[in-house]
């Protein structure tokens, strides 16, 4: 009898007979296809609730408001936008006996130069390029808080030796705009620290050959002052130079064609942006306004009626 019940229970029990290799291997293709098909339902259904658009609300077909417009570029426009403050330097070293009165104005002691750096700094005036002001002029491009140009002409050997240490010690960077037939000679700067000014973040300008008004300009003459000059400086330094400075221009009138003038220095579809810059002299800024003390009397307005015009971009 227990025999047979065993039997009985032996035949009621399932037997496990495991699934041969094939029959594996199709239940894992099935899961996969199964994942597969949640997987592109999901996405279908978050691509579709990408691209519908909520239901438009009642006052929301009014016309889009129109792109904003960028500054104006008019000459009145440019104008106003002439009010940073430029300083133009010219040698700096200690006034000597043998000075001329008439060049003693041009003439900044280290000294002086410290104190009217240091009163900037105080005042919390950040030096901006000349590139930036004719930009800010031109296209409106933003300025810091308080921006002031600095400037230094002619390329005496003092620009190097002595205010660019001054310059470094405030924390400024200025304009230095060189005339290429002093380079190397003695007083003056040499090509080697005009490409050092520049690898030192100053910025190289241009200057006329010499000190002719270019109203005055005539044939050969736009070559010999600015062509040449430009291309030289800009073999010195490695790159494009895009502003230059003229002098004897504050009895002339900004013009964006001057006749005879070549492509490069003329501009017939927009007014050429004109700085015009104060000149600092040992005693303040050579002009008939009011004359503080030495570290202040150099911030004035970009608007001053004396000293060389900057003029960019070529």
């Amino acid at each position: 009898t227990s025999t047979a019940a065993q039997a009985s229970r032996l035949r009621q029990t399932p037997v496990m007979v495991p699934p041969t290799r094939a029959t594996y291997l199709r239940r894992r293709a099935v899961a996969a296809l199964v994942l597969l098909a949640v997987v592109i339902a999901a996405v279908g259904g978050l691509s579709r609730l990408g691209a519908s658009d909520p239901p438009a609300r009642r006052g929301d077909d009014r016309p889009a408001a129109p792109a904003a417009r960028g500054p104006a570029r008019d000459v009145a426009a440019i104008a106003a936008r002439a009010d940073v403050p430029v300083l133009c330097y010219h040698q700096v070293r200690p006034l000597t006996a043998r000075d001329a009165a008439q060049d003693r104005p041009y003439i900044v002691p280290p000294k002086v130069l410290d104190a009217q750096l240091a009163a900037l700094r105080r005042a919390g005036y950040t030096s901006v390029s000349a590139d930036d002001v004719a930009a800010h002029m031109a296209d409106g491009r933003p300025l810091p808080r308080r921006p002031v140009l600095i400037t230094f002409d002619d390329a005496s050997a003092g620009q190097y030796s002595r205010a660019l240490p001054i310059l470094r010690r405030h924390g400024f960077t200025a304009t230095f705009f060189v005339m290429t037939v002093v380079l190397d000679k003695p007083g003056w700067l040499t090509r080697r620290q005009v490409r050092a000014l520049d690898r030192g973040g100053m910025e190289i300008g241009a200057h006329t050959w010499d000190h002719s008004a270019v109203p005055d300009y005539d044939g050969d003459a736009w070559r010999e002052q600015l062509t040449e000059p430009k291309a030289e400086l800009e073999a010195i330094v490695g790159h494009p130079i895009d502003v230059f400075a003229t002098p004897s221009a504050s009895g002339a009138r900004p013009r964006s064609r001057v006749s005879g003038a070549p492509a490069s220095a003329s501009r017939s579809s927009s007014p050429t942006p004109s700085i015009r810059r104060r000149r600092c002299s040992p005693r303040g800024a050579s002009s008939s306004g009011p004359r503080s003390a030495a570290a202040s009397s150099c911030a004035w307005s970009a608007r001053a009626s004396e000293g060389e015009r900057a003029i960019g971009p070529l």
